[in-house]
Protein backbone atom coordinates (compact mmCIF):
# COMPACT_ATOMS: atom_id res chain seq x y z
CA UNK A 1 0.00 0.00 0.00
CA UNK A 2 3.06 1.99 -0.22
CA UNK A 3 3.32 4.88 -2.70
CA UNK A 4 6.36 4.32 -4.28
CA UNK A 5 6.02 0.74 -4.27
CA UNK A 6 3.35 0.80 -6.48
CA UNK A 7 4.60 2.97 -8.80
CA UNK A 8 7.50 2.00 -9.13
CA UNK A 9 9.45 -0.92 -7.21
CA UNK A 10 6.87 -2.81 -7.33
CA UNK A 11 4.94 -2.05 -10.40
CA UNK A 12 8.31 -1.68 -13.21
CA UNK A 13 9.08 -5.68 -12.09
CA UNK A 14 5.34 -6.50 -12.27
CA UNK A 15 5.39 -5.03 -15.63
CA UNK A 16 8.60 -6.55 -17.08
CA UNK A 17 7.34 -9.91 -15.65
CA UNK A 18 4.12 -9.52 -17.82
CA UNK A 19 6.66 -8.56 -20.95
CA UNK A 20 8.91 -11.60 -19.80
CA UNK A 21 11.47 -8.81 -20.28
CA UNK A 22 13.17 -5.50 -19.76
CA UNK A 23 10.79 -3.28 -21.65
CA UNK A 24 10.88 0.60 -22.17
CA UNK A 25 8.10 2.37 -20.30
CA UNK A 26 8.59 5.94 -21.64
CA UNK A 27 5.74 7.23 -19.87
CA UNK A 28 7.72 7.42 -16.31
CA UNK A 29 11.10 9.06 -16.16
CA UNK A 30 11.52 6.89 -12.83
CA UNK A 31 12.00 3.86 -15.28
CA UNK A 32 14.98 5.26 -16.41
CA UNK A 33 16.51 4.51 -13.26
CA UNK A 34 19.14 1.98 -11.67
CA UNK A 35 17.17 -0.76 -11.73
CA UNK A 36 19.37 -3.17 -9.95
CA UNK A 37 17.16 -4.20 -6.76
CA UNK A 38 14.24 -3.97 -8.40
CA UNK A 39 15.14 -6.44 -10.67
CA UNK A 40 15.89 -8.89 -7.96
CA UNK A 41 12.55 -7.66 -6.14
CA UNK A 42 10.90 -9.16 -9.51
CA UNK A 43 12.90 -12.36 -9.14
CA UNK A 44 11.25 -12.52 -6.55
CA UNK A 45 7.93 -11.73 -6.67
CA UNK A 46 8.17 -14.67 -9.36
CA UNK A 47 9.27 -17.39 -6.84
CA UNK A 48 6.65 -15.57 -4.41
CA UNK A 49 4.99 -12.64 -3.99
CA UNK A 50 5.36 -8.98 -3.49
CA UNK A 51 5.77 -9.59 0.24
CA UNK A 52 8.90 -11.23 -0.66
CA UNK A 53 10.50 -8.06 -2.44
CA UNK A 54 9.65 -6.48 1.15
CA UNK A 55 11.13 -9.14 2.66
CA UNK A 56 14.30 -9.22 -0.06
CA UNK A 57 14.71 -5.84 1.17
CA UNK A 58 14.58 -6.10 4.63
CA UNK A 59 17.21 -8.97 4.39
CA UNK A 60 19.49 -6.05 2.28
CA UNK A 61 18.93 -3.71 5.08
CA UNK A 62 19.90 -6.28 7.63
CA UNK A 63 23.39 -6.85 6.05
CA UNK A 64 23.51 -3.11 5.77
CA UNK A 65 23.76 -3.03 9.69
CA UNK A 66 26.58 -5.47 9.63
CA UNK A 67 28.36 -3.74 7.14
CA UNK A 68 28.27 -0.04 9.21
CA UNK A 69 29.12 -2.68 12.18
CA UNK A 70 32.13 -3.44 10.40
CA UNK A 71 33.04 0.34 9.71
CA UNK A 72 32.72 1.39 12.96
CA UNK A 73 34.44 -1.20 14.87
CA UNK A 74 37.31 -0.32 12.60
CA UNK A 75 36.67 2.83 13.96
CA UNK A 76 35.83 3.27 17.70
CA UNK A 77 35.96 -0.49 18.41
CA UNK A 78 33.69 -3.35 18.99
CA UNK A 79 31.45 -1.34 22.41
CA UNK A 80 30.79 1.98 20.42
CA UNK A 81 30.30 -0.29 17.04
CA UNK A 82 27.42 -1.99 18.65
CA UNK A 83 26.18 1.15 20.06
CA UNK A 84 26.00 2.53 16.72
CA UNK A 85 24.96 -0.06 15.12
CA UNK A 86 21.43 -0.09 17.56
CA UNK A 87 21.46 3.89 17.00
CA UNK A 88 21.27 3.61 13.15
CA UNK A 89 18.95 0.29 13.21
CA UNK A 90 16.27 2.07 16.04
CA UNK A 91 15.51 5.44 13.87
CA UNK A 92 11.89 5.28 12.72
CA UNK A 93 13.50 6.47 9.17
CA UNK A 94 15.24 3.05 9.08
CA UNK A 95 12.37 1.18 10.72
CA UNK A 96 9.79 2.16 8.32
CA UNK A 97 11.90 2.00 4.96
CA UNK A 98 13.53 -1.28 5.81
CA UNK A 99 10.38 -3.14 6.06
CA UNK A 100 9.00 -1.62 2.47
CA UNK A 101 10.31 -2.68 -0.79
CA UNK A 102 12.14 0.16 -1.36
CA UNK A 103 16.19 0.29 -2.57
CA UNK A 104 17.98 2.57 -0.39
CA UNK A 105 19.21 -0.06 1.98
CA UNK A 106 20.99 -1.73 -0.81
CA UNK A 107 22.84 1.77 -1.41
CA UNK A 108 23.86 1.64 2.67
CA UNK A 109 25.11 -1.70 1.94
CA UNK A 110 27.17 -1.00 -1.01
CA UNK A 111 28.71 2.30 0.36
CA UNK A 112 29.37 0.19 3.08
CA UNK A 113 31.57 -2.34 1.11
CA UNK A 114 33.61 0.87 -0.78
CA UNK A 115 34.71 2.18 2.67
CA UNK A 116 35.61 -0.77 3.75
CA UNK A 117 37.47 -1.64 0.83
CA UNK A 118 38.65 1.50 0.30
CA UNK A 119 39.95 1.75 4.11
CA UNK A 120 42.72 -1.77 3.34
CA UNK A 121 43.85 0.26 1.00
CA UNK A 122 44.74 3.02 2.90
CA UNK A 123 46.21 0.05 5.48
CA UNK A 124 48.76 -0.86 2.58
CA UNK A 125 45.87 -3.21 0.91
CA UNK A 126 47.50 -2.27 -2.48
CA UNK A 127 45.30 -2.05 -5.69
CA UNK A 128 43.27 -4.74 -4.95
CA UNK A 129 41.60 -3.17 -2.56
CA UNK A 130 40.73 -0.27 -4.56
CA UNK A 131 39.02 -2.31 -7.23
CA UNK A 132 36.77 -3.60 -4.77
CA UNK A 133 35.89 0.01 -3.73
CA UNK A 134 35.16 1.01 -7.36
CA UNK A 135 33.07 -2.30 -7.88
CA UNK A 136 31.09 -1.70 -4.29
CA UNK A 137 30.34 2.27 -5.69
CA UNK A 138 29.46 0.89 -9.07
CA UNK A 139 27.08 -1.92 -7.45
CA UNK A 140 25.35 0.86 -5.36
CA UNK A 141 24.97 3.08 -8.62
CA UNK A 142 23.36 0.22 -10.14
CA UNK A 143 20.63 0.15 -6.55
CA UNK A 144 20.26 4.65 -6.88
CA UNK A 145 21.48 7.40 -8.96
CA UNK A 146 21.91 9.27 -5.87
CA UNK A 147 25.10 6.72 -5.59
CA UNK A 148 26.60 8.59 -8.10
CA UNK A 149 27.48 11.34 -5.77
CA UNK A 150 29.88 9.32 -3.47
CA UNK A 151 32.26 8.58 -7.21
CA UNK A 152 34.03 12.40 -6.78
CA UNK A 153 34.34 12.34 -3.42
CA UNK A 154 35.75 8.96 -3.21
CA UNK A 155 37.88 10.19 -6.14
CA UNK A 156 39.03 13.12 -4.75
CA UNK A 157 40.17 11.88 -1.36
CA UNK A 158 42.32 9.46 -3.11
CA UNK A 159 43.89 11.73 -5.46
CA UNK A 160 44.27 14.08 -1.56
CA UNK A 161 46.44 10.40 -1.12
CA UNK A 162 48.29 10.40 -3.70
CA UNK A 163 49.07 14.43 -4.15
CA UNK A 164 52.89 13.29 -3.51
CA UNK A 165 53.22 10.67 -5.58
CA UNK A 166 54.71 10.11 -9.15
CA UNK A 167 52.24 10.83 -11.87
CA UNK A 168 51.97 7.60 -13.13
CA UNK A 169 51.01 5.90 -9.74
CA UNK A 170 48.62 8.16 -8.91
CA UNK A 171 46.75 7.63 -12.33
CA UNK A 172 47.53 3.69 -12.06
CA UNK A 173 45.73 3.83 -8.44
CA UNK A 174 42.90 6.16 -10.08
CA UNK A 175 42.09 4.16 -12.61
CA UNK A 176 41.85 1.50 -10.31
CA UNK A 177 38.93 2.98 -8.47
CA UNK A 178 37.54 4.74 -10.86
CA UNK A 179 37.14 1.99 -14.25
CA UNK A 180 35.83 -0.73 -11.91
CA UNK A 181 33.62 1.51 -11.30
CA UNK A 182 32.49 2.60 -14.24
CA UNK A 183 32.62 -1.23 -15.57
CA UNK A 184 30.24 -2.26 -13.45
CA UNK A 185 27.43 1.13 -13.69
CA UNK A 186 27.89 1.32 -17.58
CA UNK A 187 24.93 -0.96 -18.56
CA UNK A 188 22.74 1.54 -16.82
CA UNK A 189 24.80 4.09 -18.78
CA UNK A 190 24.60 2.48 -21.85
CA UNK A 191 21.10 1.42 -21.92
CA UNK A 192 19.93 5.28 -21.14
CA UNK A 193 22.14 6.35 -24.26
CA UNK A 194 21.03 3.72 -26.08
CA UNK A 195 17.07 5.16 -24.80
CA UNK A 196 17.10 8.62 -24.45
CA UNK A 197 20.65 9.79 -25.86
CA UNK A 198 21.49 10.78 -22.21
CA UNK A 199 23.32 8.00 -19.81
CA UNK A 200 22.35 9.49 -16.84
CA UNK A 201 18.49 10.32 -17.63
CA UNK A 202 16.31 12.15 -17.25
CA UNK A 203 19.23 14.38 -15.27
CA UNK A 204 21.76 16.78 -16.60
CA UNK A 205 19.56 16.36 -19.77
CA UNK A 206 20.97 20.01 -20.82
CA UNK A 207 23.86 19.25 -20.96
CA UNK A 208 23.49 15.56 -23.20
CA UNK A 209 20.37 16.48 -25.16
CA UNK A 210 18.23 13.70 -24.45
CA UNK A 211 15.03 13.41 -25.30
CA UNK A 212 12.01 15.20 -23.70
CA UNK A 213 9.23 13.44 -21.94
CA UNK A 214 6.88 16.12 -21.57
CA UNK A 215 8.05 18.66 -23.90
CA UNK A 216 7.33 22.11 -23.07
CA UNK A 217 6.68 21.35 -19.69
CA UNK A 218 8.98 24.10 -17.07
CA UNK A 219 9.98 23.09 -14.17
CA UNK A 220 11.88 24.98 -11.17
CA UNK A 221 15.16 23.79 -9.09
CA UNK A 222 14.54 21.84 -6.30
CA UNK A 223 16.11 24.18 -3.87
CA UNK A 224 13.79 27.32 -5.61
CA UNK A 225 11.17 25.08 -5.08
CA UNK A 226 11.62 24.49 -1.47
CA UNK A 227 12.78 28.04 -0.87
CA UNK A 228 9.25 28.94 -2.69
CA UNK A 229 7.05 26.31 -0.33
CA UNK A 230 8.88 26.41 2.79
CA UNK A 231 10.66 29.98 2.93
CA UNK A 232 15.05 30.52 3.91
CA UNK A 233 14.61 29.95 7.83
CA UNK A 234 13.28 26.35 7.53
CA UNK A 235 15.86 26.05 5.45
CA UNK A 236 18.82 26.30 8.00
CA UNK A 237 15.97 24.33 10.64
CA UNK A 238 15.53 21.32 8.28
CA UNK A 239 18.20 19.07 10.70
CA UNK A 240 15.31 19.81 13.77
CA UNK A 241 12.51 19.54 11.31
CA UNK A 242 13.15 15.93 9.91
CA UNK A 243 14.26 14.94 13.65
CA UNK A 244 11.14 15.42 14.95
CA UNK A 245 8.43 16.41 12.61
CA UNK A 246 7.09 13.46 10.67
CA UNK A 247 3.59 14.84 9.07
CA UNK A 248 2.46 18.18 8.25
CA UNK A 249 4.96 19.38 5.01
CA UNK A 250 4.20 17.43 2.11
CA UNK A 251 7.59 18.52 0.90
CA UNK A 252 9.07 16.48 3.34
CA UNK A 253 6.39 13.13 1.97
CA UNK A 254 7.93 11.73 5.14
CA UNK A 255 9.08 8.08 4.78
CA UNK A 256 9.61 8.30 8.80
CA UNK A 257 11.49 10.78 11.04
CA UNK A 258 15.46 10.55 11.96
CA UNK A 259 14.80 11.13 16.02
CA UNK A 260 16.08 13.77 18.09
CA UNK A 261 18.75 11.05 19.12
CA UNK A 262 21.22 12.11 16.80
CA UNK A 263 21.05 15.84 17.26
CA UNK A 264 21.49 15.54 21.09
CA UNK A 265 24.35 13.29 21.00
CA UNK A 266 26.50 12.84 17.69
CA UNK A 267 27.62 16.81 18.03
CA UNK A 268 29.86 15.50 21.45
CA UNK A 269 30.71 12.49 19.60
CA UNK A 270 33.56 14.26 16.93
CA UNK A 271 34.96 16.72 19.59
CA UNK A 272 35.45 13.83 22.57
CA UNK A 273 37.49 11.92 20.00
CA UNK A 274 41.29 11.71 21.15
CA UNK A 275 42.02 10.19 18.08
CA UNK A 276 40.26 10.89 14.66
CA UNK A 277 41.10 7.42 12.44
CA UNK A 278 41.84 7.78 8.80
CA UNK A 279 38.39 5.91 8.01
CA UNK A 280 36.61 8.09 10.52
CA UNK A 281 37.61 11.67 8.42
CA UNK A 282 37.07 9.99 5.15
CA UNK A 283 32.91 8.75 6.14
CA UNK A 284 32.95 12.44 7.61
CA UNK A 285 34.18 13.53 4.41
CA UNK A 286 31.95 11.25 2.14
CA UNK A 287 28.91 12.41 4.55
CA UNK A 288 29.20 16.21 4.13
CA UNK A 289 30.06 15.85 0.52
CA UNK A 290 27.08 14.24 0.11
CA UNK A 291 24.58 16.41 1.87
CA UNK A 292 25.80 19.60 0.19
CA UNK A 293 25.48 18.23 -3.23
CA UNK A 294 22.20 16.22 -2.16
CA UNK A 295 20.89 19.53 -0.86
CA UNK A 296 21.27 21.67 -3.67
CA UNK A 297 19.75 19.47 -6.57
CA UNK A 298 17.94 16.64 -4.35
CA UNK A 299 14.27 17.03 -2.33
CA UNK A 300 14.17 16.03 0.90
CA UNK A 301 12.76 13.21 0.89
CA UNK A 302 13.99 11.70 4.58
CA UNK A 303 15.25 8.29 2.53
CA UNK A 304 17.50 9.98 0.19
CA UNK A 305 19.76 11.36 3.29
CA UNK A 306 20.29 7.58 4.55
CA UNK A 307 23.50 7.37 3.12
CA UNK A 308 24.29 10.39 5.80
CA UNK A 309 23.40 7.93 8.78
CA UNK A 310 25.92 5.79 9.70
CA UNK A 311 28.51 8.65 10.05
CA UNK A 312 26.05 10.40 12.53
CA UNK A 313 25.00 6.71 14.19
CA UNK A 314 29.20 6.16 14.87
CA UNK A 315 29.37 9.73 16.32
CA UNK A 316 26.28 9.58 18.55
CA UNK A 317 27.53 6.12 19.81
CA UNK A 318 30.91 8.01 20.59
CA UNK A 319 28.84 10.90 22.74
CA UNK A 320 26.87 8.40 24.44
CA UNK A 321 29.64 6.25 25.49
CA UNK A 322 30.97 9.50 26.80
CA UNK A 323 28.46 10.84 28.80
CA UNK A 324 27.92 7.12 30.55
CA UNK A 325 32.00 7.27 31.69
CA UNK A 326 31.32 11.01 33.10
CA UNK A 327 30.24 10.50 36.92
CA UNK A 328 28.19 13.35 37.06
CA UNK A 329 26.11 13.05 34.14
CA UNK A 330 26.23 8.84 33.53
CA UNK A 331 22.37 9.16 35.31
CA UNK A 332 21.44 12.17 32.97
CA UNK A 333 22.93 10.37 29.89
CA UNK A 334 20.56 7.33 30.84
CA UNK A 335 17.49 8.90 31.19
CA UNK A 336 17.93 11.27 28.22
CA UNK A 337 19.08 8.40 26.09
CA UNK A 338 16.55 6.12 27.08
CA UNK A 339 13.84 8.78 26.68
CA UNK A 340 15.26 9.50 22.86
CA UNK A 341 14.94 6.04 22.22
CA UNK A 342 12.15 5.39 24.21
CA UNK A 343 10.51 8.22 21.76
CA UNK A 344 11.84 6.78 18.36
CA UNK A 345 9.88 3.43 19.05
CA UNK A 346 6.59 5.35 19.64
CA UNK A 347 6.82 7.28 16.87
CA UNK A 348 7.52 3.96 14.45
CA UNK A 349 5.00 2.07 16.72
CA UNK A 350 2.42 4.73 16.04
CA UNK A 351 2.81 4.28 12.38
CA UNK A 352 2.23 0.87 12.20
CA UNK A 353 -0.37 1.06 14.06
CA UNK A 354 -1.77 3.42 11.66
CA UNK A 355 -0.98 0.55 8.97
CA UNK A 356 -2.41 -1.70 11.14
CA UNK A 357 -0.76 -4.88 9.31
CA UNK A 358 -1.13 -7.64 11.74
CA UNK A 359 -4.85 -8.95 10.94
CA UNK A 360 -3.63 -9.59 7.47
CA UNK A 361 -0.27 -11.41 8.16
CA UNK A 362 -2.07 -13.29 10.69
CA UNK A 363 -4.55 -14.05 8.55
CA UNK A 364 -7.59 -12.99 10.00
CA UNK A 365 -8.40 -10.68 7.01
CA UNK A 366 -7.83 -11.85 3.67
CA UNK A 367 -5.46 -9.94 1.01
CA UNK A 368 -8.47 -8.06 -0.92
CA UNK A 369 -10.51 -6.83 2.22
CA UNK A 370 -6.86 -5.38 3.65
CA UNK A 371 -6.37 -3.36 0.07
CA UNK A 372 -10.12 -2.14 -0.11
CA UNK A 373 -9.63 -0.59 3.99
CA UNK A 374 -6.00 0.84 2.83
CA UNK A 375 -5.70 1.75 -0.20
CA UNK A 376 -8.35 3.71 -1.85
CA UNK A 377 -7.59 3.55 -5.69
CA UNK A 378 -7.56 -0.61 -5.02
CA UNK A 379 -11.74 -0.25 -5.77
CA UNK A 380 -10.84 0.96 -8.73
CA UNK A 381 -8.29 -1.30 -10.17
CA UNK A 382 -10.47 -3.54 -8.99
CA UNK A 383 -13.44 -1.99 -10.79
CA UNK A 384 -11.03 -1.96 -14.13
CA UNK A 385 -9.68 -5.39 -13.62
CA UNK A 386 -12.69 -7.53 -13.76
CA UNK A 387 -14.99 -4.60 -16.04
CA UNK A 388 -12.54 -3.83 -18.62
CA UNK A 389 -11.47 -5.74 -22.23
CA UNK A 390 -8.18 -7.38 -21.37
CA UNK A 391 -6.58 -5.57 -24.56
CA UNK A 392 -7.57 -2.07 -22.70
CA UNK A 393 -4.82 0.48 -22.40
CA UNK A 394 -5.95 2.73 -19.18
CA UNK A 395 -4.80 6.03 -19.58
CA UNK A 396 -4.11 7.21 -15.68
CA UNK A 397 -4.81 10.99 -15.19
CA UNK A 398 -3.56 12.67 -12.29
CA UNK A 399 -2.61 8.94 -11.01
CA UNK A 400 0.11 7.10 -11.13
CA UNK A 401 -0.30 3.90 -8.81
CA UNK A 402 -0.73 1.16 -11.60
CA UNK A 403 0.60 -1.58 -9.58
CA UNK A 404 -2.79 -3.52 -8.58
CA UNK A 405 -3.99 -3.10 -12.07
CA UNK A 406 -4.31 -5.98 -14.44
CA UNK A 407 -4.38 -3.97 -17.78
CA UNK A 408 -1.74 -2.06 -19.78
CA UNK A 409 -1.53 1.29 -18.79
CA UNK A 410 -0.05 4.73 -18.74
CA UNK A 411 0.28 8.24 -17.03
CA UNK A 412 2.63 11.13 -17.15
CA UNK A 413 6.01 11.37 -16.48
CA UNK A 414 5.35 13.91 -13.43
CA UNK A 415 2.07 12.44 -12.54
CA UNK A 416 -0.02 15.18 -13.58
CA UNK A 417 -2.84 16.05 -15.91
CA UNK A 418 0.15 17.23 -18.70
CA UNK A 419 -1.36 15.26 -21.24
CA UNK A 420 -5.04 15.71 -20.62
CA UNK A 421 -3.91 19.81 -21.12
CA UNK A 422 -1.78 19.63 -23.92
CA UNK A 423 -4.58 17.42 -26.03
CA UNK A 424 -7.22 19.80 -24.53
CA UNK A 425 -4.90 23.35 -25.87
CA UNK A 426 -4.60 21.04 -29.12
CA UNK A 427 -8.21 20.11 -29.43
CA UNK A 428 -10.76 22.45 -30.96
CA UNK A 429 -13.83 20.10 -29.83
CA UNK A 430 -14.93 16.98 -28.00
CA UNK A 431 -14.37 14.61 -30.95
CA UNK A 432 -10.60 15.96 -31.47
CA UNK A 433 -9.64 15.29 -27.60
CA UNK A 434 -10.97 11.76 -28.59
CA UNK A 435 -9.06 11.65 -31.92
CA UNK A 436 -5.90 12.55 -29.72
CA UNK A 437 -6.31 10.34 -27.21
CA UNK A 438 -6.90 7.19 -29.91
CA UNK A 439 -3.84 8.37 -31.83
CA UNK A 440 -1.62 7.47 -28.14
CA UNK A 441 -3.21 4.09 -28.41
CA UNK A 442 -5.88 5.16 -25.60
CA UNK A 443 -8.72 3.08 -25.10
CA UNK A 444 -10.05 3.96 -21.25
CA UNK A 445 -9.82 6.41 -18.74
CA UNK A 446 -9.15 6.54 -14.89
CA UNK A 447 -9.29 10.29 -14.04
CA UNK A 448 -8.61 11.58 -10.49
CA UNK A 449 -11.76 14.31 -10.17
CA UNK A 450 -10.09 16.47 -7.52
CA UNK A 451 -6.67 16.04 -8.51
CA UNK A 452 -7.67 17.34 -12.02
CA UNK A 453 -9.48 20.15 -10.55
CA UNK A 454 -6.98 21.50 -8.13
CA UNK A 455 -4.82 21.18 -11.44
CA UNK A 456 -7.01 23.21 -13.53
CA UNK A 457 -7.94 25.57 -10.98
CA UNK A 458 -3.72 26.26 -10.44
CA UNK A 459 -3.75 26.62 -14.05
CA UNK A 460 -4.51 29.01 -16.75
CA UNK A 461 -6.26 26.85 -18.62
CA UNK A 462 -8.63 26.67 -16.15
CA UNK A 463 -9.52 29.44 -16.83
CA UNK A 464 -10.16 29.41 -20.59
CA UNK A 465 -13.96 29.43 -20.49
CA UNK A 466 -14.05 27.45 -24.52
CA UNK A 467 -11.67 25.17 -23.55
CA UNK A 468 -13.59 24.47 -20.20
CA UNK A 469 -16.74 23.76 -22.53
CA UNK A 470 -14.96 21.46 -24.37
CA UNK A 471 -13.46 20.09 -21.75
CA UNK A 472 -17.16 19.24 -19.83
CA UNK A 473 -18.74 18.24 -23.45
CA UNK A 474 -15.47 15.35 -23.73
CA UNK A 475 -15.98 14.11 -19.93
CA UNK A 476 -19.45 14.11 -19.69
CA UNK A 477 -21.13 13.64 -23.55
CA UNK A 478 -18.14 11.99 -25.86
CA UNK A 479 -17.34 9.40 -23.12
CA UNK A 480 -18.62 6.30 -21.91
CA UNK A 481 -18.97 6.33 -18.03
CA UNK A 482 -18.25 3.19 -16.81
CA UNK A 483 -18.22 4.28 -13.12
CA UNK A 484 -18.40 7.66 -11.70
CA UNK A 485 -18.40 8.98 -7.94
CA UNK A 486 -16.97 12.07 -5.87
CA UNK A 487 -13.00 10.57 -6.01
CA UNK A 488 -12.63 9.40 -9.38
CA UNK A 489 -13.76 8.94 -12.98
CA UNK A 490 -13.65 5.37 -15.19
CA UNK A 491 -14.17 6.02 -18.80
CA UNK A 492 -14.05 3.99 -22.01
CA UNK A 493 -13.55 6.16 -25.55
CA UNK A 494 -16.22 6.02 -27.54
CA UNK A 495 -15.71 3.39 -30.76
CA UNK A 496 -14.09 4.41 -33.81
CA UNK A 497 -17.11 5.75 -36.57
CA UNK A 498 -16.74 4.04 -39.61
Amino acid sequence: TIRDELIAHLAYPKIFLRAGRIVELPFTSFSYYPLGLDLLFGMAMSCASDIAARLLHAGVGILSLWGLYLVARRICGRGSALWATFFFAQLPLVVLTGGKAYVDMGVILYLMGALLAFDDHVRGGGRGALVRSGIFLGLAFGVKYNALLFVPVFCFALLWRLARKPPRQALIEGAALFLPFLLVASPWMIRNLWLTGNPLFPFYNGIFHGKELMPGLETIPELQFRVETMGWGAQFLIPWLVSVEMTGREVYAADGIIGPLFLVFAPFGWFVLRRRPTLLKFLGFVTLGYFVVAWFIGGVRLRYYLPMLPFCAILAARGWRFFLRVKGIRTLAIVVGGGLIAYNFIVSTTYLRQADPWPFLLGVQDRESYLLQHLPDYRYMKFMNERLPTDATVMLIHSNRGYYLDRDYRYDAKFGGYTLKRILRESRSAEEMTCHFRERGISHLYIDLRGLQTDLGADPLGKDREKMAILQRFLFGELDILLQDGRAMIAALPPEKG
